[in-house]
């Protein structure tokens, strides 16, 4: 073999090695998402209730909660995915956590509130150095 056969072979098996540790890396994070991820009202302050679905996905069984801002929805016990439907109301925007058995925050979704009508501000009918 010549030296740059050999040394194109060891920068492929180099190649090879950071990609697949690179990609080890990614799926260790648990994942999860919360359908639909915003409400409309017609304006802000009113209440939004809609039913959502929450799934995550893990990528060895663990033991995980899923909260509503600091409300428990649902536990799941040595599961490496989950799915649980439920109803919510809230007024403004909020976010769900995913916590492990130790209490720790492995992933987090928003679910906003957009108004259909925005906050309107009174304009004003002189300028500030009117002396009338």
């Amino acid at each position: 073999m010549t030296f740059k056969h050999q040394l194109w072979t060891r920068l492929v098996c180099i190649a090879i090695l950071c990609f697949t540790s690179l990609n080890s890396q990614a799926s260790d994070k648990v994942t999860l998402s919360i359908k639909p991820i915003a409400c409309i009202v017609a304006s802000i302050g009113q209440p939004c209730k809609l039913n959502v679905t929450a799934h995550w996905q893990a990528p060895q069984p663990m033991d995980l909660c899923i909260y509503q801002q600091d409300k428990l929805v649902h536990c799941w016990t040595n599961k490496q995915q989950g799915q649980k439907r439920f109803a919510i109301s809230i007024v403004q925007s909020t976010d769900f956590k995913l916590l492990n058995s130790k209490k720790e925050t492995v992933a987090t979704v928003s679910v906003a509130i957009n108004a259909a009508k925005p906050v309107s501000y009174r304009r004003r009918l002189r300028a500030d150095w009117s002396v009338f």
